[in-house]
Protein backbone atom coordinates (compact mmCIF):
# COMPACT_ATOMS: atom_id res chain seq x y z
CA UNK A 1 0.00 0.00 0.00
CA UNK A 2 0.95 3.41 -0.66
CA UNK A 3 1.08 6.10 2.24
CA UNK A 4 0.79 9.75 0.59
CA UNK A 5 2.40 12.37 2.57
CA UNK A 6 1.81 16.18 0.98
CA UNK A 7 2.21 19.85 2.27
CA UNK A 8 -1.01 19.07 3.53
CA UNK A 9 0.94 18.25 7.56
CA UNK A 10 2.68 21.02 7.12
CA UNK A 11 0.80 22.93 9.53
CA UNK A 12 0.29 19.91 11.75
CA UNK A 13 1.07 20.34 15.72
CA UNK A 14 0.83 16.12 16.37
CA UNK A 15 0.66 13.42 13.85
CA UNK A 16 0.33 10.54 14.75
CA UNK A 17 1.25 7.35 12.40
CA UNK A 18 -0.67 4.53 11.92
CA UNK A 19 1.09 2.30 9.43
CA UNK A 20 2.64 -0.94 9.56
CA UNK A 21 5.51 -0.87 12.02
CA UNK A 22 8.23 -1.31 9.36
CA UNK A 23 6.86 1.72 7.57
CA UNK A 24 6.91 3.89 10.46
CA UNK A 25 10.55 4.90 10.20
CA UNK A 26 10.04 6.10 6.66
CA UNK A 27 7.40 8.13 7.23
CA UNK A 28 8.96 9.76 9.56
CA UNK A 29 11.69 10.53 7.38
CA UNK A 30 9.35 12.02 5.49
CA UNK A 31 7.18 14.54 7.23
CA UNK A 32 10.80 15.69 9.35
CA UNK A 33 10.99 17.48 5.85
CA UNK A 34 7.61 19.20 5.83
CA UNK A 35 6.88 19.46 9.12
CA UNK A 36 8.25 22.86 11.53
CA UNK A 37 10.60 21.90 14.80
CA UNK A 38 7.89 22.18 17.18
CA UNK A 39 5.22 19.46 15.58
CA UNK A 40 5.20 16.05 17.48
CA UNK A 41 5.62 12.79 15.18
CA UNK A 42 4.25 9.79 17.41
CA UNK A 43 3.14 6.17 16.01
CA UNK A 44 1.08 3.73 17.38
CA UNK A 45 3.18 0.57 16.89
CA UNK A 46 2.66 -2.83 18.43
CA UNK A 47 6.23 -3.11 18.39
CA UNK A 48 8.78 -0.42 19.61
CA UNK A 49 12.80 -1.28 19.30
CA UNK A 50 13.21 -1.26 15.38
CA UNK A 51 11.48 1.68 14.93
CA UNK A 52 13.20 3.78 17.42
CA UNK A 53 16.50 2.25 16.36
CA UNK A 54 15.86 3.32 12.91
CA UNK A 55 14.66 6.89 13.81
CA UNK A 56 17.37 7.31 16.48
CA UNK A 57 20.16 7.80 13.30
CA UNK A 58 17.88 10.03 11.60
CA UNK A 59 18.77 13.99 11.70
CA UNK A 60 15.09 14.56 12.03
CA UNK A 61 13.98 18.33 12.55
CA UNK A 62 11.06 17.58 15.17
CA UNK A 63 10.62 15.46 17.86
CA UNK A 64 9.46 11.85 17.59
CA UNK A 65 7.84 10.10 20.44
CA UNK A 66 7.69 6.05 20.10
CA UNK A 67 3.54 5.46 21.18
CA UNK A 68 1.46 2.27 21.63
CA UNK A 69 -2.62 2.52 22.71
CA UNK A 70 -2.95 -0.88 23.94
CA UNK A 71 -6.60 -0.72 22.45
CA UNK A 72 -8.50 -1.47 19.52
CA UNK A 73 -9.98 -4.22 17.38
CA UNK A 74 -9.60 -6.62 14.71
CA UNK A 75 -11.16 -4.42 12.52
CA UNK A 76 -9.21 -1.74 10.10
CA UNK A 77 -10.31 1.78 8.47
CA UNK A 78 -12.26 4.81 9.04
CA UNK A 79 -15.49 2.75 9.76
CA UNK A 80 -14.43 0.75 12.56
CA UNK A 81 -13.42 4.02 14.53
CA UNK A 82 -15.29 4.83 17.74
CA UNK A 83 -14.84 8.17 19.88
CA UNK A 84 -14.32 6.33 22.85
CA UNK A 85 -11.44 4.21 21.84
CA UNK A 86 -8.61 5.25 24.20
CA UNK A 87 -11.14 5.85 27.14
CA UNK A 88 -9.53 4.10 30.41
CA UNK A 89 -6.85 2.33 28.25
CA UNK A 90 -3.25 2.14 28.39
CA UNK A 91 -1.24 4.35 26.39
CA UNK A 92 2.36 3.47 26.13
CA UNK A 93 5.14 5.49 25.22
CA UNK A 94 8.90 5.09 24.58
CA UNK A 95 10.50 8.51 24.41
CA UNK A 96 14.20 8.89 23.53
CA UNK A 97 16.69 9.98 26.96
CA UNK A 98 17.13 12.89 25.10
CA UNK A 99 13.65 13.94 24.11
CA UNK A 100 12.51 17.48 24.69
CA UNK A 101 10.35 17.42 28.17
CA UNK A 102 7.84 20.11 26.89
CA UNK A 103 7.15 18.22 23.72
CA UNK A 104 6.52 14.78 25.87
CA UNK A 105 3.88 16.47 28.44
CA UNK A 106 2.39 18.33 25.55
CA UNK A 107 1.55 14.72 23.98
CA UNK A 108 0.71 12.63 27.59
CA UNK A 109 -1.83 15.84 27.70
CA UNK A 110 -3.41 15.07 24.70
CA UNK A 111 -3.49 11.57 25.20
CA UNK A 112 -5.17 12.34 28.53
CA UNK A 113 -7.51 14.56 27.11
CA UNK A 114 -8.91 12.00 25.06
CA UNK A 115 -9.13 9.55 28.36
CA UNK A 116 -6.02 7.36 27.52
CA UNK A 117 -3.66 6.41 30.66
CA UNK A 118 -0.42 7.63 29.41
CA UNK A 119 2.47 5.21 30.62
CA UNK A 120 6.03 5.94 30.32
CA UNK A 121 7.92 2.67 29.69
CA UNK A 122 11.09 1.42 28.35
CA UNK A 123 11.41 0.31 24.62
CA UNK A 124 12.99 -3.62 25.40
CA UNK A 125 10.16 -3.66 28.48
CA UNK A 126 7.59 -3.03 25.89
CA UNK A 127 8.23 -5.59 23.56
CA UNK A 128 8.75 -8.52 25.89
CA UNK A 129 5.34 -7.50 27.30
CA UNK A 130 3.37 -7.48 24.34
CA UNK A 131 4.78 -10.99 22.79
CA UNK A 132 3.03 -12.10 26.28
CA UNK A 133 0.10 -10.26 26.04
CA UNK A 134 -0.83 -9.52 22.51
CA UNK A 135 1.61 -11.03 19.81
CA UNK A 136 1.35 -14.64 20.93
CA UNK A 137 -2.17 -14.58 21.34
CA UNK A 138 -2.63 -13.41 18.01
CA UNK A 139 -0.78 -16.12 16.84
CA UNK A 140 -2.03 -18.71 18.70
CA UNK A 141 -5.50 -17.80 17.82
CA UNK A 142 -4.96 -18.17 14.19
CA UNK A 143 -3.15 -21.13 14.27
CA UNK A 144 -6.91 -22.31 16.23
CA UNK A 145 -8.69 -21.29 13.11
CA UNK A 146 -6.15 -22.66 10.91
CA UNK A 147 -6.59 -25.87 12.61
CA UNK A 148 -10.44 -25.90 12.76
CA UNK A 149 -10.12 -25.18 8.90
CA UNK A 150 -7.99 -28.23 8.72
CA UNK A 151 -9.86 -30.63 10.60
CA UNK A 152 -13.22 -30.15 8.85
CA UNK A 153 -14.75 -32.08 7.20
CA UNK A 154 -16.88 -32.00 4.15
CA UNK A 155 -19.80 -31.36 5.73
CA UNK A 156 -18.51 -28.12 7.40
CA UNK A 157 -20.02 -29.03 10.44
CA UNK A 158 -16.80 -26.94 12.66
CA UNK A 159 -17.27 -23.98 10.60
CA UNK A 160 -21.24 -24.59 10.66
CA UNK A 161 -21.65 -25.07 14.68
CA UNK A 162 -18.40 -22.29 16.06
CA UNK A 163 -20.13 -20.03 17.72
CA UNK A 164 -20.12 -18.21 21.47
CA UNK A 165 -17.06 -19.52 23.17
CA UNK A 166 -15.06 -20.29 19.96
CA UNK A 167 -15.50 -17.09 18.39
CA UNK A 168 -15.03 -14.59 21.40
CA UNK A 169 -11.38 -16.76 21.63
CA UNK A 170 -10.30 -16.56 18.21
CA UNK A 171 -12.01 -12.79 17.49
CA UNK A 172 -8.43 -11.35 16.88
CA UNK A 173 -7.62 -13.98 13.89
CA UNK A 174 -9.75 -11.46 11.85
CA UNK A 175 -7.02 -8.81 12.36
CA UNK A 176 -4.95 -7.50 9.55
CA UNK A 177 -2.55 -10.04 8.14
CA UNK A 178 -0.44 -7.32 6.89
CA UNK A 179 -0.21 -5.27 10.25
CA UNK A 180 0.41 -8.93 11.72
CA UNK A 181 3.19 -10.22 9.15
CA UNK A 182 5.10 -6.64 9.99
CA UNK A 183 4.98 -7.30 13.81
CA UNK A 184 6.09 -10.91 14.12
CA UNK A 185 9.15 -10.34 12.14
CA UNK A 186 9.74 -6.87 13.84
CA UNK A 187 9.29 -8.85 17.58
CA UNK A 188 10.21 -12.48 16.24
CA UNK A 189 12.71 -13.00 19.55
CA UNK A 190 10.15 -12.29 21.62
CA UNK A 191 7.48 -14.14 20.22
CA UNK A 192 9.72 -16.80 19.50
CA UNK A 193 10.66 -17.08 23.63
CA UNK A 194 7.31 -16.78 24.50
CA UNK A 195 6.05 -19.75 22.05
CA UNK A 196 8.45 -21.78 23.59
CA UNK A 197 6.74 -21.53 26.78
CA UNK A 198 3.57 -21.93 25.61
CA UNK A 199 5.14 -25.34 24.25
CA UNK A 200 6.65 -26.53 27.35
CA UNK A 201 3.16 -25.28 29.70
CA UNK A 202 0.90 -27.60 26.64
CA UNK A 203 3.51 -30.49 27.31
CA UNK A 204 2.81 -30.15 31.01
CA UNK A 205 -1.15 -30.10 30.34
CA UNK A 206 -0.32 -33.28 27.96
CA UNK A 207 0.83 -35.34 30.82
CA UNK A 208 -1.72 -34.44 33.10
CA UNK A 209 -4.38 -35.40 30.87
CA UNK A 210 -2.88 -38.50 30.26
CA UNK A 211 -2.10 -38.92 32.99
CA UNK A 212 -5.85 -38.59 33.91
CA UNK A 213 -5.08 -36.16 37.02
CA UNK A 214 -8.40 -34.96 38.11
CA UNK A 215 -6.72 -32.73 41.07
CA UNK A 216 -4.14 -31.44 38.59
CA UNK A 217 -6.80 -30.39 35.74
CA UNK A 218 -8.78 -28.86 38.27
CA UNK A 219 -5.97 -26.88 39.64
CA UNK A 220 -5.07 -25.94 36.23
CA UNK A 221 -8.13 -24.67 35.38
CA UNK A 222 -9.05 -23.16 38.74
CA UNK A 223 -5.32 -21.10 38.24
CA UNK A 224 -6.40 -19.68 35.19
CA UNK A 225 -9.58 -18.48 36.25
CA UNK A 226 -8.22 -17.28 39.40
CA UNK A 227 -5.76 -14.89 37.57
CA UNK A 228 -8.17 -14.19 34.56
CA UNK A 229 -10.68 -12.52 37.16
CA UNK A 230 -8.43 -10.62 39.23
CA UNK A 231 -7.90 -8.36 35.64
CA UNK A 232 -9.23 -4.77 35.71
CA UNK A 233 -11.93 -4.88 33.18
Amino acid sequence: AAYEINDSFRDCEIIFICVPVDIVPSCVKKLSGLVNDECILTDVGSTKINVLNAIREMPLSCTFIGGHPMTGSESAGYNAARHTLFENAYYILTPFSDTNKTHLNRLIEFIAALGGLPVIMEPSVHDYVTAAISHVPHVLASAIVNMIKQLDGDDKSMHTLAAGGFKDLTRIASSSPVIWESICLANSDNILKILSKFEEDIGLFKEILQNKDARALRDFFGSAKEYRDSFSE
